[in-house]
């Protein structure tokens, strides 16, 4: 939650910090919705509102897009990182970086845009290590028919962390705290976060001091020869693992579900105070309707795959790919809808949720088979699709930008959403065609 809530931070408070694209002008609004009386020009409820940096549409996006760039460049090696050091102080470790990196943006931002762009670039760095490491851990730490709910909660902390903050940072931004509280807040939050972790949460069972025996004998019976280790095997199947079909078709599934994802948590706002005229306290808590759909979708598509696979009805990998169809045709359809809804705020918002919401499926869908088919290896596998589907973090808000910059219309927004929905098509057929239940010769 707390790395969603440094990663997010920018989308709300890019609003207050840059105002509205400069080209918005009445002449070039012909497709873009009028403003009423219930909404402001300024993105806030400021009368004379001035943005601090005067910064263009496609620089926005830029700049949204930067944290990405870090965030690719280390799920491998975190994944690596945690196989000979544990996860434990990794993780604190790049929390508590991230974190203080955050707190200082503000004073960054002043120095200038290419300050605040490297910084962005430096938090993902330290944040790409989190999810490869997580998602690993259940190796140790999850019974193999619990799997998909332990992984569905901690995941769902993406979106009760972005929930939160949209609310959240636009109430402090409208505030008399100002868009730079956010910064604080979050980066304080992530602080608070690594000191609860530091003294809660252990590498094994056998490494956890107060662990009961009976709780211990469980976890480490159920997972049988990954019982009480965090050690991968000392010959990586690296070749293996990059020329296998199956984890190819599961990072084109992920690349294709994070891309809405991360087109909606990075530009709803902005798409809900250009085109629908929001101000930013109603911006911030209409964002986080989405991402709150999201979170209950995740919760009841882990409790619901893994009730499902222990009553024997289905299949594991049947679950994984009808899972996958919900997570990335459900998206595609609801957000190409939403694009068309003009300015019809209630049926845009509800589109949106819709299709941020079904992308939750994706979690006991495809992200999660790597626990079956790799189960050794689940953190590298994960961490190279990962890597794969976070190009998404930059491609996304770079490309609507570019699609926006100039004339912020109606259109460049619906063929934004179009491209979304069309890069979910080779995801949803790959890992129908490719996806599978069965230990790989390589991960054996």
């Amino acid at each position: 939650m707390v790395v969603y809530f440094c990663r997010i931070n920018l989308s709300i408070a890019i609003v207050k910090m840059a105002g509205k694209n400069e080209n918005n002008s009445t002449a070039n609004q012909s497709d873009i919705c009028a403003v009423t009386g219930n909404s402001t020009d300024n993105g806030g409820n400021d009368e004379e509102f001035e943005p601090d940096y005067d910064w263009s549409q496609a620089a926005r996006g830029d700049l949204l897009g930067s944290y990405y760039y870090g965030y690719v460049c280390t799920q491998i090696v975190g994944a690596w990182l945690s196989s000979k050091f544990g996860f434990k102080i990794l993780l604190f470790t790049t929390t508590l970086v991230a974190s203080v990196l955050t707190i200082v943006t503000p004073f960054l931002a002043d120095a200038g845009y290419n300050w605040m762009f490297a910084t962005r670039i430096v938090i993902g760095l330290f944040h790409g290590v989190t999810f490869p490491l997580l998602q690993g851990c259940w190796s140790v730490w999850g019974p193999p028919l619990e799997r998909s709910n332990l992984i569905a909660i901690y995941v769902a902390g993406n979106s009760v962390g972005t929930c939160l903050i949209f609310p959240i940072g636009g109430i402090i931004a409208g505030s008399s705290l100002g868009w730079r509280a956010i910064f604080y807040f979050t980066g304080g939050s992530g602080i608070i976060w690594c000191i609860f972790w530091l003294f809660l949460v252990y590498d094994s069972p056998a490494k956890h001091p107060r662990i009961s025996k009976e709780e211990k004998k469980y976890i480490e019976d159920s997972i049988c020869e990954l019982q009480n280790t965090t050690v991968l095997p000392t010959n990586t199947p690296w070749k293996g693992m990059l020329t296998s079909k199956v984890v190819w078709s599961v990072a084109l599934a992920h690349l294709a579900s994070n891309w809405g994802v991360y087109q909606m948590n990075t530009l709803l706002p902005t798409y809900l105070n250009d085109v629908l005229h929001f101000d930013i306290e109603s911006n911030g808590l209409i964002s986080a309707a989405p991402f709150i759909c999201q979170s209950l979708l995740t919760f009841f598509g882990g409790w619901y795959t893994d009730y499902i696979r222990s009553k024997g009805w289905l299949r594991t990998i049947t679950m994984r790919k009808l899972n996958n169809i919900i997570g990335l045709l459900g998206p595609a359809v609801t957000v190409v809808l939403a694009g068309y809804a003009g300015c019809s705020a209630e049926w845009a918002i509800i589109l949106f949720s819709a299709s941020v919401g079904l992308s939750a499926f994706t979690v006991p869908g495809a992200k999660s088979s790597m626990m079956e088919f790799a189960p050794v290896h689940a953190g590298l596998v994960f961490a190279i699709s990962n890597t794969v589907s976070n190009l998404s973090g930059f491609l996304a808000p770079i490309t609507t930008g570019r699609l926006i910059s100039g004339e912020n219309t109606g259109s460049g927004w619906q063929l934004a959403f179009w491209i979304s929905a069309i890069i979910n098509v080779p995801g949803l057929i790959a890992f129908q065609i490719f996806g599978t239940d069965e230990i790989q010769s390589w991960a054996q």
